[in-house]
């Protein structure tokens, strides 16, 4: 369960980074 809790943490990290960049 905390594994699927990290991924979907970096996921929304990863989606904030791609809105910072563009």
């Amino acid at each position: 369960m905390s594994r699927t809790i990290f991924c979907t943490f970096l996921q929304r990290e990863a989606e904030g980074q791609d809105f910072q960049l563009y």
